[in-house]
């Protein structure tokens, strides 16, 4: 009958054992269900996931309750309720787990179990089996010992404390919390378990249990002696955009790190040995566009991302990919430059020698580059980044750019230009000696460097503020700071004649180089 979407489940007089699985996933019965007098024991799963029911009336002669038997019941009317009755002895694991249960109440004659609280529990307080009513937190006594793996699931929580002698098999099954909790705290004297800024650690093998997806941290780095994050541990993190793993993790379990939808890559350290099914790159609807895996070599990370059809970048291969700030990475391929991951570039040094020679540090100088990929997350262009890069002709930078370094683009080739509202600084020199035919200074911009727009190859034919900038501004083909006792650069391809004003005391240097056009100049009194 699992097919046949009945409505009403009637179980009649006579029955003594409800078999394993016997309505699992019935998914349409609804209402109040009774199990009849008579009935001892209901095996294992035997209602699990009955999400439409209202609650299970147990007869008094039931002393047996299989594993998981009413496991996620009653999910989506929120208000399952159960009795515990007198002659029940024995409940397997999760047997009312994954529940939202309002209310359990129990005959007073039981011996076996007692409620206390919102929680459910064995006689001798050593097993905690499930919570009932909607607590805003909940603290496992330190009498408990073993916690039914799932007990807190579906209950939206806000705190939970776990006990001084509860056991590392509370997380055996992965993270024991799903998207609700929002701050756990471990006691002191527990030894199997700690917390760091409400994230849950095993401490036998420093296993990274849970991770609150409550946090609105963008960027999280894994302490230091991590070797394991667990099943579940980072589920619907939605605020993260970065994860940082430290060099001694090994291994990432299965869902580890799921439906974290923007966090769009990540980098695996070179001792991670195993990466179990679907642990990272997923959400519930399916793959992650454009995720990709940063490894070293031929390990795990590469195995993975093959598997799952992820991109890989080998961190080793130093050619074409690298590195190029604490979590940004480039590749080079066919003349175009990607760079991915989120945070601030590394700033690059030029070295000029007498003899004419050029040296950078930076990775992808000298190469043809006629292409330039910024994806979101950057937040800073290094400096002299993209010196001398003369194929390149136009940039995008991405939403999210604060500032630019000094000599960033200086000599490329870049003709168009597209500053976001986000960006705050202009280092010194950023575009000197650019192509940039037409200029728009965003209201953010507070601070441009020295020269940064100087020397335009072949001249600016328009430059434009902001209105509602309050440093700066455009006066006839000029652009100066919002007092105008500083002229940065002008128009250069159109103006033939320029007055500089009477109140700019200072030019920038090389600010009318390669005006080709201009005949005079009228110099101001300071």
């Amino acid at each position: 009958w699992h097919d046949l979407e009945f409505k009403k489940l009637v179980l009649e007089k006579g029955i003594t054992y409800i078999g394993s699985w016997a309505f699992t996933n019935c998914l349409q019965a609804t209402g109040l269900v009774t199990i009849p007098e008579g009935v001892t024991a209901i095996g294992d799963y035997a209602f699990e996931s009955m999400v439409r029911v209202s609650g299970f009336t147990l007869p008094s002669t039931l002393t047996s309750l299989g594993e998981r038997a009413f496991g996620y019941c009653g999910i989506s009317t929120r208000s399952y309720t159960i009795n515990i009755p007198a002659n029940l002895e024995s409940i397997g694991t999760d047997a009312l787990t994954g529940s939202v249960i309002s209310k359990i109440t129990m005959d007073s004659g039981n011996t076996h179990f007692k409620l206390a609280g919102n929680g459910l529990y064995t006689q001798d307080g050593t097993r905690l089996l499930a919570i009932h009513g909607s607590p805003e937190s909940f603290s496992i006594p330190d009498s408990v010992v073993n916690v039914d793996s799932q007990v807190f699931i579906n209950h939206p929580m806000k705190s939970v404390h776990i006990g001084a002698n509860v056991s590392a098999s509370f997380a055996e099954d992965g993270s024991p919390f799903l998207s609700h909790t929002q701050q756990v705290t471990v006691s002191d004297e527990n030894p199997n378990f700690y917390a760091i800024d409400n994230v849950l650690f095993l401490s036998e093998d420093n296993a990274l249990v849970f991770y609150s997806p409550a946090k609105t941290n963008r960027s999280y780095a894994v302490p230091y002696g991590t070797t394991r994050i667990c099943e579940l541990a980072f589920n619907s993190c939605s605020a993260l955009t970065e994860l940082i793993f430290p060099d001694e993790l090994t291994e990432i379990e299965s869902q580890a790190i799921t439906h974290c939808v923007n966090l769009k890559s990540i980098e695996i350290p070179a001792a991670v040995i195993s990466i179990e099914d679907w642990a990272l790159g997923y959400t519930w609807d399916g793959r992650i566009e454009n995720f990709t895996i940063y490894g070293h070599g031929d390990g795990a990370a590469k195995t993975y991302a093959a598997e799952n059809s992820f991109t890989y970048i080998d961190l080793d291969n130093t050619e074409n990919s690298g590195k190029c700030g604490a979590n940004l990475y480039w590749t080079l391929e066919d003349g175009v430059l990607t760079i991915t991951g989120s945070g601030a570039m590394k700033n690059y040094t030029m070295q000029f020698y007498d003899n004419g020679v050029q040296r950078s540090d930076c990775p992808w100088y000298g190469k043809n580059i006629t292409e330039l990929v910024l994806n979101p997350g950057i937040t800073t262009i290094g400096s002299w980044a993209f010196y001398d890069c003369e194929d390149l002709t136009s940039v995008e930078l991405p939403k999210g750019v604060t500032a630019i370094g000094e000599y960033a683009f200086h000599s490329s080739g870049i003709n168009e230009l597209t500053l976001p509202n986000t960006l705050k600084t202009i280092g010194k020199w950023a575009f000197a000696y650019c192509n940039i035919n037409s200029l728009h200074i965003p209201a953010s911009v507070t601070s441009i460097g020295e020269s940064a727009f100087c020397g335009a190859i072949v001249g600016i034919s328009e430059i434009t503020v902001d209105p509602s900038s309050w440093y700066f501004t455009v006066v006839d083909g000029g652009l100066y700071n919002k007092s105008m006792t500083r002229l940065l650069t002008i128009e250069s391809a159109t103006c033939t004649s320029f007055v500089i004003p009477d109140t700019v005391s200072k030019i920038d240097l090389v600010a009318f180089d390669n005006n080709h056009v201009l005949q005079s100049i009228h110099l101001g009194a300071q």
